[in-house]
């Protein structure tokens, strides 16, 4: 279930880059560390975000494959970079958009009553403002509880996410300002390639 929940709100930072901001010029522009924990809180994965007008960019690690992620929300395309093999990939005609927060219209919490959405109330996070929110579903006269999300008041967007197993991401090290063009372009040096050229993990 938490598949679904994660394609109504946009849930699970790993989508962020893809969900949740592409570029959008009324946003803030900042970047920041993004890091995904496990139950245990001892392991986690860490990445980078940078967020401008010019487009949205991750950086990650996938099974030991350095992945960057380009979503340019004006040509309606996302550039997978693979810096080891200093290649690229390119999708056109990708239809990105900022799902609605809990409390904002068409959101699964004002549309499907499945859902239950509790504002928990204002929260300090890593220095930030942010709003703790509750979802559950409702199923056969019970709610089972599916996520916690802690949206930031400025930039408008969860910046942490934990679900009852005990996996969380967050982002940390939030600073806001412009970022350099140069980080949503393709690097000069870099070859295109076909998805079906490329590394097997750096395309699931």
């Amino acid at each position: 279930m938490r598949t679904t929940v994660a394609s109504l709100f946009g849930l699970t930072l790993l989508l962020l880059t893809s969900a949740l901001w592409a570029a959008s010029k009324e946003s803030v522009s900042f970047s920041a560390d993004v890091t995904r924990f496990q139950a245990d809180r001892k392991t986690s994965t860490t990445g980078k975000l940078f967020v401008g007008p010019d487009g949205v960019r991750s950086e990650s690690i996938h099974e030991g494959t350095a992945i960057t992620l380009i979503h340019k929300l004006a040509q309606k395309t996302v550039l997978t970079l693979l810096p080891g093999q200093k290649s690229y990939t390119e999708r056109t005609g990708v239809e990105v958009s900022r799902p609605p927060l809990p409390d904002e219209p068409g959101s699964p919490c004002r549309t499907n009553k499945a859902f239950l959405c509790r504002q928990i109330g204002a929260e300090t996070f890593h220095g930030r403002s942010v709003v703790h929110w509750a979802i559950a579903i409702r199923e056969e006269n019970r709610e089972i509880p599916h996520a916690h999300l802690w949206v930031d008041s400025r930039l408008q967007m969860a910046i942490r996410e934990q679900y009852p197993d005990g996996l969380s991401m967050e982002l940390s090290n939030i600073k806001e300002g412009k970022q350099d063009p140069q980080l949503f372009e393709i690097p000069s040096e870099y070859k295109k390639i076909t998805v079906s050229e490329a590394s097997p993990t750096a395309t699931q």
